[in-house]
């Protein structure tokens, strides 16, 4: 983790989403999901074409209603779903267990290989000279697997807290490992709902990362703190946001 530059901010924490934050990630989960695929053809021919990716729709509803915490474990999720249609498949159950054990390791692995939007690792080591930085998902990705791991003090994911956001959970574990209160700290994502809603209802600030000019729902209650179109725009952000805190205002604009 980088050395914090000297001079003092208002802001002692700044928290980020993954997903669409630092990277596209509907490819990186069409490449894993095609590896793990072509991996299973041979392991278990005839598979694939049984049971498509739709088609195991049904075993993961079912699951999750007999084990509501699986919503919130993308990775256990994946590896019941894929053992679960291995055995209705025809595999014995624990041929059926080490098989997708073998299946989600090259999965996770394809999960991995992101490639960020242009600039993020430059900016990230940019503001982990002055803030601490965590990162907070919803998702499976694993910070420290990534060549962005040192620019991060800590990550929390759902699996960790048993809580997806825009529960607070996520959000309240961070500031509880940083000590610090909530309106010393920033959270930045592309979720409407998940991050700006779910960091202002604990009382945090957000920077809504909004990629395509949206209109979000109006019964919504939070604003975000500062809204910009392009993850590389977060600096000039933090920089509003910083002079907006030491006037004393409370930044609630919708910019």
């Amino acid at each position: 983790m980088a050395e914090h530059e000297s001079s003092p901010s208002p802001i002692k924490l700044i928290t980020l989403d993954l997903d669409n934050t630092l990277w596209p990630v509907e490819e990186v989960i069409r490449g894993a999901e095609l590896a793990m695929r072509k991996w299973l053809a041979t392991a278990v021919p005839g598979f694939n074409e049984r049971y498509p990716f739709a088609a195991l729709a049904p075993f993961r509803e079912a699951l999750v209603q007999e084990q509501p915490e699986l919503a919130h474990d993308l990775s256990r999720l994946r590896l019941a779903v894929i053992g679960r249609a291995l055995e209705a498949y025809g595999l014995k159950r624990r041929r059926a267990e080490a098989i997708s054990v073998e299946a989600f390791k090259i999965f996770i692995h394809g999960r991995h290989q992101v490639r960020y939007y242009p600039g993020v690792e430059q900016l990230l080591q940019r503001l982990a000279r002055r803030y601490p930085l965590a990162a907070l998902s919803n998702g499976n990705a694993d910070v420290a697997q990534l060549s962005i791991a040192p620019a991060f003090a800590f990550s929390c994911s759902a699996a960790d807290v048993g809580a997806s956001k825009p529960r607070p959970d996520m959000f309240l574990t961070a500031l509880a490992r940083a000590r610090v209160a909530p309106e010393e700290a920033v959270h930045v994502g592309d979720a409407f709902l998940d991050d700006v809603q779910g960091a202002r209802a604990v009382g945090m600030h957000a920077v809504w990362l909004d990629w395509h000019g949206e209109v979000p729902a109006a019964d919504l209650p939070h604003a975000p703190s500062d809204r910009i179109g392009n993850i590389s725009e977060l600096p000039q952000a933090l920089g509003r946001l910083e002079r907006l805190l030491a006037s004393g205002r409370d930044p609630k604009g919708d910019r």
